[in-house]
């Protein structure tokens, strides 16, 4: 695969593209990204390494890291391409990278282990459903249960069997396509991150 860009720091492919006030392109890799916004928050990087993969029984995770401007997300993912599981945590800027791996891992082994469909095809009843866009129409939505992905007719005839019920849920971020590009502007990108917001 030929890359769009390379990163203006690094020898990686660029996967965040940042339109700087001069209209020039600033192009990073993810790692360069989270670099560049700590710089300009006047936040230490190292405070928030963390480790590439995670075991939890016996089950094997990559880490990702991402900054903003409230915080620290850290994104815990497995599985195929098109259908990865994923699960994260937003940690405050105050907490290092080792606290929250350990907060990490503890959603991971109550939200992804045991699996979210049980055997006899009903939900868990605790477990993470990822909802992302289909890649055939980005209109519609596709949704990842275990590694599987379900289209929405799929999904509606699972919840048949929740008539009458309440599915209580709490939203969070889900890791963003592998392969995804990000375009964005340095005014707006930076906009409120003042020292004293921190």
């Amino acid at each position: 695969m030929m890359l769009l860009h390379t990163c203006d720091q690094c020898t990686q492919e660029a996967d965040h593209h940042i339109e700087k006030a001069d209209h020039s392109v600033m192009h990073l890799c993810w790692d360069c990204y989270n670099a560049y916004l700590c710089e300009h928050m006047g936040l230490d990087i190292t405070k928030y390494a963390h480790p590439k993969t995670i075991t939890i029984g016996r089950q094997r995770f990559k880490v990702k890291m991402e900054i903003y401007q409230d915080g620290v997300i850290y994104y815990a993912y497995k599985g195929k391409q098109d259908a990865l599981q994923t699960i994260s945590f937003t940690a405050p800027f105050a907490m290092d990278g080792k606290l929250a791996i350990e907060e990490l891992k503890q959603r991971i082994s109550k939200l992804l282990i045991p699996p979210t469909i049980m055997e006899d095809g009903l939900l868990s009843p605790l477990g993470v459903i990822g909802v992302e866009y289909d890649e055939e129409s980005y209109d519609e939505l596709a949704f990842v249960l275990d590694g599987e992905r379900y289209d929405y007719d799929e999904f509606l005839e699972l919840l048949l069997d929740y008539r009458g019920s309440n599915l209580i849920y709490i939203a969070e971020p889900r890791l963003p396509a592998l392969d995804a590009q990000w375009f964005g502007n340095e005014e707006q990108l930076l906009s409120g991150t003042k020292d004293e917001d921190l």
